[in-house]
């Protein structure tokens, strides 16, 4: 019986296992502590911008744009410029300057570093949490 579990609960923890890091949240992408010059580019036209929940959606136009505070939904790219930065997941995460990300937000937030660093947002230069091509969820 053992030899015929075996198999099973190694496929089981395979198919749990992935490269994709947690980091906690959910929900649109809340913006809002950032310094330097830090731009938007909506990837989808359905992308939108609320100053603060509740409020009525603002649709992004196309192309880059300054970063506003308050909530983005659906599919953007964020690029910070060489010394700027931005906070991202309740302020958990630090974009670094000269980085290039990919976020997808509703339901849950999916971070594509394409470019750059992400390190945590605790003061300090340390080492990126995610490798170019590593996806994030909060």
């Amino acid at each position: 019986m053992i030899q015929f579990l075996s198999p099973i609960l190694c496929l089981a923890a395979f198919a749990t296992c992935s490269s994709a890091a947690h980091v906690g949240g959910g929900g649109p992408l809340a913006l809002d502590q950032w310094h330097g010059k830090v731009e938007v580019k909506p990837i989808e036209k359905n992308s939108f911008f609320r100053a603060k929940f509740g409020a009525p959606p603002i649709a992004l136009k196309s192309g880059w744009q300054p970063v506003l505070k308050g909530e983005y939904v659906g599919a953007i790219l964020i690029r910070t410029a060489k010394r700027a930065w931005l906070h991202l997941g309740n302020d958990t995460t630090c974009l670094d300057g000269g980085s290039l990300v990919r976020i997808d937000s509703g339901s849950d937030i999916g971070v594509l570093l394409r470019r750059g660093r992400l390190s945590k947002a605790d003061g300090r230069r340390g080492p990126s949490i995610a490798k170019p091509g590593q996806r994030l969820y909060w």
